[in-house]
């Protein structure tokens, strides 16, 4: 079977669930390849190597690209205009998205021109909003070639009014969790069309052995930026650290309010607190598997892919009441939500996870089961290829 994803950048620093996806793909026997919308990243080679993905087939948009696709649409006027219809019509009255929407349509074009010269039998748009535009080309002009689309919280924000259209042609409608599923009917999505399924993570953290723990050893991962709440993390660490003094916090991850939080760090007379930076992938695994507790206060998650990790690296998570959490963490029982910036009830969750051994290590094993259940990526993209193969067949 090929397959082509088509994102917005590939590979992007904190998509690491399309990368997770891709791989597995390949994994199983998919003639996968992705192409990218946008230009490449600036550290591509770097982020190939750590992601080993050199064998995997993707393209990213250039200068060159653009100037080719504007060549095809002269030539190929039907195309051009259609496209255009279909921008002007739906997002005129949206500056932002009408202008963006002009920019990215030399390249829509030019994949649109390199789709008919190859014809996979898959196209998947992992993101729902500017992929659109090619996903209504091919169901336009190639009714009978299998479109699928992935529906994310962040695709609903955009309210990019195109990926709706393109949604009722797809085939099908894949969303990441079903506190969503509402909310697309409620868009006028037909209900038939819509399927969940996790982002999930690598098989293989189930099966390596798993590192032995460091007492009173606390971590987070995530970007040091607004929204993460990294500070929290710090002041809910160094406040559990005044009654019990031995345990160390680290953190990973980089970004702009990097030395405001060391400053954080300095001001709460915290402790053995360790930057590593922006580190492999595996790195942040291996640092996973030596904590007893996996510490997350970021306010705008849906499913976070770093706390299935820190899950199946047999952490205590203690995370925010973010949208389907309930999905992930079963409260109390497989780990702690808490609202969010509530700190004195993550202090005490964290006092407890690191004192009460038969507490932490109970939610510990029922969290790691329901992790290697439900969201081992293999199983999600079986569950992508099932679909595609029976939507052939009834074709």
């Amino acid at each position: 079977m090929k397959v082509w994803f088509i994102t917005m950048q590939f590979p992007a620093p904190r998509e690491i669930f399309v990368n997770n996806d891709v791989l597995t793909l390949h994994k199983i026997g998919i003639d996968i390849s992705v192409h990218s919308l946008r230009f490449s990243y600036r550290k591509k080679a770097e982020y190939e190597k750590q992601r080993h993905i050199q064998e995997i087939v993707h393209t990213h948009n250039s200068i060159l690209k653009s100037i080719m696709g504007l060549l095809v649409g002269v030539f190929k006027p039907k195309i051009l205009f259609s496209l255009l219809w279909f921008i002007i019509r739906y997002h005129l009255y949206s500056p932002m998205l009408f202008i963006k929407s002009l920019i990215l349509l030399p390249r829509i074009i030019y994949l649109y021109d390199r789709f008919e010269k190859e014809r996979p039998e898959v196209v998947h748009l992992y993101w729902a909003h500017y992929p659109s535009m090619l996903g209504y080309l091919i169901k336009k002009y190639y009714s009978d070639s299998v479109l699928s689309m992935s529906f994310v919280a962040y695709d609903l924000h955009m309210r990019y009014r195109g990926s709706i259209i393109v949604a009722n042609l797809a085939d099908v409608v894949f969303t990441i969790n079903r506190m969503e599923v509402d909310t697309l009917i409620k868009l006028g999505i037909n209900p038939l069309k819509i399927q969940t399924v996790y982002h999930g993570i690598m098989s293989h953290y189930f099966k390596d052995a798993i590192s032995k723990k460091i007492k009173g050893r606390v971590v987070s991962a995530g970007a040091f930026i607004q929204g993460k709440n990294m500070s929290d993390i710090v002041k809910v660490f160094a406040n559990v650290q005044k009654e019990l003094p031995n345990i160390s916090l680290i953190l990973m991850g980089d970004g702009p309010l990097k030395n405001k939080l060391k400053k954080i760090v300095k001001e709460s007379n915290a402790r053995n607190v360790s930057f590593l930076g922006h580190i492999a992938h595996e790195t942040v695994i291996k640092e996973m598997r030596k904590a007893e507790v996996f510490l997350f206060m970021s306010e705008d998650e849906r499913l976070p892919n770093v706390v299935k990790e820190a899950m199946a690296s047999k952490c205590y998570c203690i995370t925010t009441n973010t949208p389907s959490i309930n999905e992930l963490i079963n409260n109390g029982k497989s780990g702690s939500v808490i609202e969010i910036g509530d700190l004195k009830t993550a202090e005490i969750f964290l006092k407890k996870a690191l004192v009460e051994k038969s507490f932490r290590e109970k939610a510990i094993e029922k969290a790691y089961v329901h992790i290697k259940e439900n969201f081992n990526v293999e199983v999600c993209m079986m569950k992508y290829i099932n679909t595609w193969n029976s939507i052939m067949d009834r074709d």
